[in-house]
């Protein structure tokens, strides 16, 4: 996956912008299960679909902890289910798929 990309989580309606590598392969150990079922769409216009992510270790020396944060800090790895390239028109599509569902939209 080429960075940066778009993240968009299964069961929330928000889009999230992947700056780079370092973030991507790294979450709150709270957030893992919130990688289930979503799309995550890199710089290649390439729309990978994530089956499961799991965690492969801890993202910092101390066991994931860091001084700033309340949750731990994990590495993960994804486990795609299907990736295809696609055209402009079909992430539009996608992403005003994704808005349309936002609470926020119907206001």
């Amino acid at each position: 996956m080429k960075t940066p990309c778009l993240l968009l989580w299964n069961k929330d309606n928000n889009v999230r912008c992947i700056p780079d590598k370092k973030s991507l392969y790294t979450c709150f150990e709270n957030e893992l299960i919130k990688y289930n079922n979503s799309i995550i769409i890199d710089s290649n216009s390439t729309i990978f679909l994530i089956k499961k992510a799991n965690k492969i270790g801890w993202g910092t020396f101390l066991w994931g902890y860091h001084l700033l944060y309340r949750h731990r800090i994990i590495k993960i790895e994804f486990d795609i289910e299907k990736s295809c390239v696609s055209t402009l028109e079909d992430i539009k599509n996608v992403l005003q798929e994704k808005i349309v569902k936002s609470p926020v939209a119907a206001l």
